[in-house]
């Protein structure tokens, strides 16, 4: 069994409260979840497209989509330092969003959260994985 390491109660550079680890970690999770699902959905519906089916899915990925966008939002003001501009103008940098996907970040965020960072980094990427793997399925 691995160790639960705990985060140390110093401030954080990228999470200087727990809430902002959180959110960080649910937006990936909650994005990733809505991307197999619209997947499958997408895969139940090709015949003939049903909107019972595609519709609360598209909801979903829009909800799912806006939660990570506003934990990106908030790391991108703690490596920076500076507010983006109103969402569609302003838009969440390629570093932010390389800082935040990295293995260290998740790791520090499930660990700022007091979560064994190992165990959830590798559930979130074996989610962001068998996504990929769904749409290369449903694209071949």
């Amino acid at each position: 069994m691995l160790p639960v390491l705990r985060y140390p109660e110093a401030d954080s550079r990228m999470f200087p409260t727990r809430e902002d680890a959180a959110w960080l970690l649910l937006g990936f999770l909650v994005f990733s979840i809505a991307w197999g699902l619209a997947i499958l959905a997408l895969r139940a519906a090709i015949s003939p497209v049903r909107l019972g089916v595609v519709a609360p899915v598209a909801i979903l990925l829009v909800l799912s989509a806006g939660i990570l966008e506003f934990s990106l939002r908030r790391l991108h003001i703690q490596l920076t330092g500076r507010r983006l501009s109103p969402w569609p103008f302003g838009l969440v940098s390629m570093t932010t969003l390389a800082i935040a996907v990295s293995p260290t970040t998740m790791t520090e965020a499930a660990l700022r959260v007091g979560l064994n960072g190992r165990v959830v980094m590798t559930v979130i990427y074996s989610v962001l994985v068998a996504d990929v793997i769904a749409l290369t399925i449903l694209l071949i």
